[in-house]
This record gives C-alpha cells, structure tokens and sequence, in this order.
C-alpha cells in the first residue's frame, strides 16, 4: 500500500486537475488549482499547469521502492494554468479542452504527444463548444472526442447540456 508522500517528488495538494491512463500503466496528471494547506506549504493559491506521470508498473512490481512522479519539463507550449478542464487519451495523445483559471474561462484545444513529449495548439474546423469547465469528456468510436456539459462561471454559473463531438483525425 502506498501513500501519498511515498512517491517522491511529493506534488502540491490540488483539485480540477486532470488524470488519464496511457498503455494501461502510465497515469498522466495535469493542472488543477493548488490552495489551503499544501498551498501555504508550497506558496500561495495557484492554479497550475504542470505534468507529471506515474509508471504504476513500478508501483506493483517495486522491490527498490524507486516508485516516483517524474514531472515532465516543457519549455514553451503547454497550456494556460487551469482546473476543470477535461482530458481524453486517443492513441499516443492526451487532449486538454476549457476549463477555468485566474477569473478566464477557456475554450482551447491542446495535445500532449506522449511520444514526442510536446504540446501542441489545436485550432479544429468548424463551431467550438462555448468556453467552459467542469465537463466531462470520453473517448470512443477510436478517434473521437465527445464532450458533454459543463459550466461557463464567467456567466453567473451558465451550465451546458450540450454534446460537441471532435474526430481528432483532423486535427493530428
């Protein structure tokens, strides 16, 4: 059994952010809002827009304890610091879309490619879902996005019913 600050480096309490699986053993986290304890012990409230992955195959096979986040350094290109954006793995790329942070509300694409460790901006053809967070996001029919719902809380909290689906076959 594992806990928290058995993993080294130790990362900063946070909520919003994002966590997808990649090959059924990396577990990639981005983002979220840091604030209250861990915060005063790290600085002041952030919002963030770090990455870190975990290999859970070293967590389950680990005799050396060398279980550990390996944040991932990327000198330019990652997306604005946010929460409650949604994050969607499809093949070698984990998709981040809106969210929320330091009074904007976002309605941008981006791609990490897991191989090439880069980000990229995505700008997709055709009408892009209203800015938002706190949706939620999956992948299906193998390169699709589909989004559902969230929230605009720039605009006294307008909450979205709506569903936008993105083929990222045109976009990659």
């Amino acid at each position: 059994n594992l806990v928290g600050g058995d993993l080294q480096p130790v990362l900063k309490g946070r909520e919003g952010h994002s966590a997808v699986v990649h090959e059924g053993r990396y577990i990639y986290f981005f983002g979220g809002y840091a604030r209250g304890t861990d915060a005063e012990q790290f600085g002041e409230a952030q919002w963030m827009n770090d990455l870190f992955v975990l290999d859970t195959q070293a967590i389950t096979s680990n005799t050396a304890n060398t279980a550990a986040w390996e944040f991932i350094t990327l000198p330019n290109g990652s997306p604005a610091p946010r929460e409650g954006h949604v994050a969607v793995v499809v093949e070698h790329k984990m998709f981040i879309f809106g969210g929320f942070g330091d009074g904007e509300n976002f309605q941008d694409l981006h791609a990490f490619d897991m191989r090439l460790r880069e980000w990229e901006s995505l700008t997709p053809n055709g009408i892009a879902p209203p800015a938002r967070g706190s949706g939620a996001a999956i992948s299906i029919l193998g390169s699709s996005i589909l989004l559902v719902g969230g929230c605009d809380f720039q605009r006294k909290r307008k909450c979205y019913n709506d569903v936008h689906m993105l083929d990222v076959k045109s976009v990659m």
